[in-house]
């Protein structure tokens, strides 16, 4: 019955595959065609070699709900990594730190959502020459601020304009910028990330200009306390050409009249003297912060009445401080001296933790047993058997045997192990927060992709990010170009994804945070002709071995407790160490003598592994290189445990750490 139907059926089937097939093969729908992306470099793409550069992205999803990952770094290497959840047509802003090598003119910011990659853009950037200075400048609506493109030296300076939205909320977002300039600007707008990330580029050695004005009383009013030298009771106004010169144009220029404040440790701001400049009252007043400063300004810099004034430069070069530079080809150009100073500390983690030695009677037993068995063992059973002729045999196989019964003793007694070794840098400050810069180095005795994890539980508003570093030594075998995922997630833990180390190699990670351990309150005091040095341990952790030095004097006053105020004199140390070292004793050896005196009188290399790495990272700090000691007092102290924990994802393992403190203390003269 259906059979005339036949050809009318088969023809519509082929008609319904034609028409069917091509949508049956269509591709799923691109995601990029949902997902829109928009970066842009911090400082207008300038960068400088050995800091972290912040890198602005936009992402806005007009599709179903995604969980992406924003990637940034070159080509090749390390990526940096923010994981961020978009729900449907939203919009976020991340803010992905990126530390900036030799080769990293060109950065990649890559979307990823579900493992795939949607869609990527390129950025170009500009390396700031080895003898620039970078100048962040932050000015409000009202402001014209700039800077002077050379000082009177021939100092280049590399000027940025930067928005108040755009300041980054990390310190280290701060860290390849010389100095940051901040004119009518309302502070209580930056978010407290800001604002907590100012304070710790300032503590790390940042230098914060505040451009004066009628605005600069508001403008301090949203800063930290910390970050505040002066009080401003009023505002007035002088003429311009009495105030500079005939030079400038015939304005008159706001001046706030500026009173030092003490910071916590009760030391007073003090006044920065400016040439060309004549007022009764200091136009310029500073104060430090940890290893930085915070310059306030009477005038505004950015007052028509300075735009054509011929002292300007010099105005400048005043303002600014020199930059701590290495000598001329004692290193790259492009390398700092901070950078150089890390690559040190990272060099000391290949003094790896010792393995407990195999106990003596086994191996003397093992030994005895392998040569009675090679020896008369093989002699007397083949010629009781006249076999003589197999001994070519048997020899290299009782060899063979013994070898593998060796390695796995070797093995099970933990030569298996991952070894980590964690050197820690504290640097506290009156206030008492400090600056934590942690260095792991982990040695593997199989090629692996570890996951590693650093994290604080103490302060919650830590926000550690990590890097690559590299141990300059002979098991460093990929070098500090290699790859691997660092994720910030705006948390409390860094991680390095896909760490992967090679087969009896080491790679090392370096982190720089801010944490608040609570103040360590010191001074060195004359009395007499000689140096008293006091410390209060404000924190809640145990100093060891403390000791103050001064020049070539040291003062040990041992372990100090939380609490607790201990007081000693300094002294020049025992004997006669200018025979070993001549005019400058190493700082090793001023910590040190009495040990080394004890164990080797000549020098030799049989001091204890613990002391051997002590001496090798203040070495790393104050001796190798440029000499960064100078005649100002020194504060050394040792902590039982680390602020910044380390874990991975490792079966058996040793790990070793060592936290050194350091801090310059209060210098009285009387």
């Amino acid at each position: 019955m259906l059979r005339p139907l036949r050809p009318l059926l088969v023809l519509l089937f082929v008609v319904y595959a034609t028409l069917a097939l091509p949508s049956l093969q269509a591709a799923p729908p691109d995601p990029s065609a949902d997902m829109l992306l928009h970066a842009r470099p911090g400082y207008e793409g300038a960068f400088r070699v050995g800091a972290w550069l912040p890198i602005l992205v936009d992402v806005e999803n007009l599709g179903s709900d995604r969980q992406i990952e924003i990637r940034v770094g070159a080509r090749e290497g390390a990526q940096y990594v923010v994981a961020l959840d978009l729900p449907y047509q939203s919009r976020k802003t991340a803010t992905i730190y990126a530390y900036m090598n030799a080769n990293a003119r060109r950065l990649v910011v890559r979307l990823f959502a579900e493992g795939q990659e949607v869609t990527n853009e390129t950025l170009e950037l500009v390396a700031a020459g080895p003898r620039a200075r970078i100048i962040g400048l932050v000015s409000g609506p009202g402001a014209a601020l700039r800077a002077p493109a050379r000082l009177p030296d021939g100092t280049s300076l590399l000027s940025v304009q930067l928005a108040p939205a755009d300041l980054p909320d990390h310190a280290l977002g701060y860290s390849g910028l010389d100095a940051l300039v901040l004119e009518d600007v309302v502070t209580t707008e930056l978010s407290a990330k800001q604002l907590m990330a100012l304070n710790g580029w300032v503590l790390r050695g940042g230098h914060l200009l505040l451009s004066g004005g009628h605005e600069l009383p508001r403008m301090l009013a949203g800063l930290p306390s910390t970050l505040q030298p002066v009080a401003v009771p009023a505002v007035g106004r002088w003429p311009a050409l009495e105030l500079l010169d005939a030079t400038a144009r015939p304005d008159d220029v706001p001046l706030a009249h500026l009173e030092p404040l003490a910071d916590g440790a009760g030391r007073s701001a003090y006044a920065l003297p400016l040439a060309g400049l004549t007022f009764s009252d200091p136009l310029a007043i500073e104060q430090r912060f940890g290893q930085g400063s915070v310059t306030a300004l009477s005038l505004p810099l950015g007052h028509p009445a300075l735009a054509g004034w011929e002292g300007v430069p010099m105005l400048w070069a005043n303002l600014l401080h020199p930059a701590a530079e290495l000598p001329p080809g004692f290193a790259p150009d492009s390398m700092s001296s901070a950078s150089f100073i890390e690559n040190n500390l990272s060099a000391t983690l290949t003094t790896l933790p010792a393995l407990e030695f195999p106990p003596m009677g086994m191996l003397i037993g093992l030994v005895t047993t392998y040569i009675l068995l090679v020896g008369p063992g093989t002699y007397f059973v083949l010629r009781r058997f006249d076999r003589q002729h197999l001994g070519w045999i048997v020899v290299p196989a009782l060899t063979l045997l013994f070898a593998s019964i060796s390695y796995a003793w070797g093995y099970s007694q933990r030569g298996g192990d991952v070894l980590i070794n964690q050197v820690i840098l504290i640097e506290p400050s009156d206030s008492g927060l400090a600056r934590v810069r942690s260095f792991v180095g982990l040695f593997s005795p199989v090629q692996y992709a570890y996951q590693v994890q650093l994290h604080d539980q103490a302060d919650p508003q830590s926000m550690p990010v990590v890097r690559p570093a590299s141990v300059h030594g002979p098991w460093e075998l990929s070098g500090i170009n290699a790859g691997g995922f660092y994720l910030q997630d705006g948390s409390t833990t860094a991680q390095a994804r896909d760490f992967n180390v090679a087969q009896w190699a080491m790679r090392a990670l370096a982190s720089d945070t801010t944490l608040e351990l609570g103040p360590i309150v010191a001074r060195v005091q004359r009395q007499g002709t000689q140096f008293v040095g006091t410390i209060h341990n404000g924190t809640d952790i145990t100093l060891r071995d403390v000791a103050f030095i001064q020049g070539e004097q040291i003062a040990r006053l041992g372990d100090v407790a939380p609490g607790i105020t201990l007081t000693g004199t300094l002294q020049p140390p025992r004997g006669d160490p200018n025979q070993f070292f001549g005019p400058h004793i190493p700082l090793g050896y001023l910590l040190f003598d009495d040990v080394i005196d004890m164990q080797n009188p000549q020098l030799g290399p049989t001091l204890s592994p613990d002391i051997q790495q002590r001496m090798r990272i203040v070495e790393a700090l104050y001796n190798y290189g440029p000499s960064t000691r100078s005649q100002q007092p020194l504060l050394i102290a040792w902590a039982d445990r680390a602020p910044l924990q380390v874990s991975a994802d490792v079966g058996r393992s040793n790990t070793q750490q060592l936290a050194l403190i350091t801090l310059q203390p209060r210098l009285d003269l009387g």
